[in-house]
């Protein structure tokens, strides 16, 4: 959501607004696409700002499985993860193999699991579209990790939430919120992706049936990268402010109408 912060910054700024928890890129990303990556140079400083905050590390990304296979270029990533007390470690399959996906995936696992880190596949429908069912697929077949549930995807890659619904609470994983207009081209949907998607309320996602399907007591990860907002003149602290406000609106609605029902 603040790309322009360091992972220090913004660890200060989530604990002044109240948060429990981080979500960091430990892992450099694709060269094209910036984000503040945490470098095993700054993980002292950052444990002591985010133990001062009261902040512990929810998920780190970003852990692609590719079609190399290689999954061993992930392990400092992982351990810097694991460094910071992270419980997940968001990934994508992009490997069209399914068959060797799931063997990479399963290596991943084999990586994490002993530094209490759960792999976290969130699926999506950019380039080779990675379903849902394929996901499972995998997961089942590595015989470890868990789904990561994300509004935005779900929407644009027609995801069935029957389908959720009948999951065990033990296959969801990392859980992202965001909303989104009704529909989008390749184009509009790759920008909402990567750095620009709406708060909770701002769009039309059906985000009550979405949440209606997440574990009791499961944390919220918010993804709501703001570029239009940011190029509007719109500070990086006033973005998070607004994303989180929303959130918890949008939130504390859900409990009072099941307090309700």
């Amino acid at each position: 959501m603040a790309p322009e912060l360091s992972a220090s910054a913004l660890a200060r700024l989530a604990g002044q607004l109240g948060c429990q928890h981080l979500c960091l890129f430990t892992q450099e990303p694709a060269p094209d696409f910036f984000v503040p990556t945490v470098r095993a140079a700054e993980v002292a400083e950052l444990r002591a700002c985010m133990a001062g905050e009261g902040l512990s590390l929810y998920g780190a990304t970003f852990f692609p499985i590719r079609p190399d296979g290689d999954v061993a270029r992930l392990r400092p990533g992982v351990e810097i993860a694991a460094e910071l007390g992270a419980s997940y470690a968001s990934t994508h399959i992009v490997d069209p193999d399914e068959s060797r996906a799931a063997d990479s995936f399963a290596r991943l696992c084999e990586m994490a699991r002993p530094l209490g880190i759960a792999p976290s596949i969130e699926f999506m429908a950019l380039d080779e579209p990675e379903t849902l069912e394929r996901t499972l697929r995998i997961i089942a077949a590595a015989g470890a990790g868990v789904l990561s549930i994300d509004p935005l995807h779900l929407v644009r890659s027609g995801a069935s939430l029957d389908r959720l619904r009948g999951l065990p609470a033990d296959v969801i994983g990392y859980v992202q919120i965001c909303d989104g207009v009704a529909s989008a081209t390749a184009e509009d949907y790759r920008r909402e992706a990567g750095s620009d998607r709406l708060a909770p309320g701002e769009g039309v996602f059906p985000l009550a049936e979405i949440m209606a399907v997440v574990p009791p007591g499961r944390p919220i990860s918010m993804e709501i990268p703001g570029e239009t907002r940011r190029r509007a003149g719109i500070g990086a602290e006033a973005r998070v402010t607004e994303a989180l406000t929303a959130t918890r609106r949008f939130l504390a609605g859900m409990a009072a109408a099941s307090a309700q029902g």
